[in-house]
């Protein structure tokens, strides 16, 4: 736990004000919208979709906040997993599922990054897998990123 009263700790506390500041004022942003495979296994991950973001594509620090699911193939349940950089690290997962009576869903919520200030390194490329429980099946999506 850190100690907010100790003066080493102060750089660290303006540093998260000003990440908090920039996340309050500035809007997000769409990726790319892409197709993302489930192997046929079920719980398997698929291969890699093409990139949501493109590496050099964002400039400046950012991270996910939300995915945006455009079309689902089919009644299931997916694990979306997102990696991020040339060596594509994961940098976070979620699940959504389809029913008879839902086929799209947006605004899915996403926490992202594993660096030690949370966020995914200026001009990373990000893409994703997915596994169905059923197996099979694609689903498209995009995502809202927030720059720093």
């Amino acid at each position: 736990m850190v100690d907010y009263f100790r003066s080493d700790a102060t750089p660290r506390i303006l540093a998260k004000l000003d990440i908090l500041d920039e996340h309050v004022h500035t809007p997000s942003e769409l990726s790319n919208r892409v197709t993302v495979t489930a192997d046929a296994v079920g719980g398997t991950l698929g291969v890699f979709s093409a990139d949501l973001l493109a590496a050099g594509a964002v400039t400046e620090d950012f991270d996910l906040h939300f995915v945006n699911v455009i079309s689902f193939s089919g009644v299931d349940s997916f694990l979306l997993v997102f990696y991020q950089g040339a060596s594509d690290t994961e940098c976070g997962r979620c699940r959504v599922t389809r029913s008879a009576q839902l086929d799209s869903l947006s605004g899915r919520p996403i926490i992202t990054g594993n660096s030690p200030h949370g966020l995914i390194p200026a001009n990373s490329r990000v893409r994703a897998k997915v596994a169905s429980d059923g197996g099979g099946g694609n689903i498209v999506i995009e995502v809202e990123y927030h720059p720093y």
